[in-house]
């Protein structure tokens, strides 16, 4: 069951009641990216999630990556950028209306093994190479795609 809509379009878009900053990682384990299939939309992307008060950007990878695929950030090697498209809104089940507004990062993490959480359906790990458009979800593969190739962070 999805428990939130993604819109693009502003003119079918609720109007936002909340700002959540958030982090999505692209995570390097054992020479490969890895991919979570979100449970709440049954879509792959990369891993992330909300801050929570107190938390750095670092601290908010390290959490939302381990809780997430039950492996430890070892470091954040890369501010890919900065995402915040006022036209894309997220609208939960609860009411809750976000505007996008999403800080990407890359890193590298280690662990034995991928685990999933309650909020992940699935996960894996895949050469670069095996990383389409087809694959994941449109925002999160225009992340990995600026991680592969920009030099410089962006702001989009």
């Amino acid at each position: 069951m999805t428990t939130r809509k993604d819109f693009i379009e502003p003119v079918h878009a609720p109007r936002p009641n909340r700002w959540a900053p958030a982090v999505s990682c692209v995570v390097w384990w054992r020479g490969q990216v890895v991919l979570q299939q979100r449970r709440d939309t049954q879509q792959w992307g990369l891993p992330g999630g909300t801050m929570e008060f107190g938390e750095s950007i670092v601290d908010t990878a390290r959490r939302e990556v381990y809780e997430e695929t039950g492996l430890r950030v070892v470091t954040v090697d890369k501010l890919v950028g900065v995402y915040s498209n006022p036209h894309h809104v997220i609208a939960y089940h609860d009411g809750e209306v976000r505007q996008e507004f999403a800080v990407v990062v890359v890193c590298s993490a280690e662990g034995d093994q991928l685990v999933t959480d309650q909020e992940s359906l699935a996960l894996m790990a895949l050469p670069v190479s095996q990383i389409t458009q087809d694959r994941m979800e449109s925002r999160h593969y225009q992340r990995f795609c600026d991680a592969m190739t920009q030099l410089h962070a962006v702001i989009r």
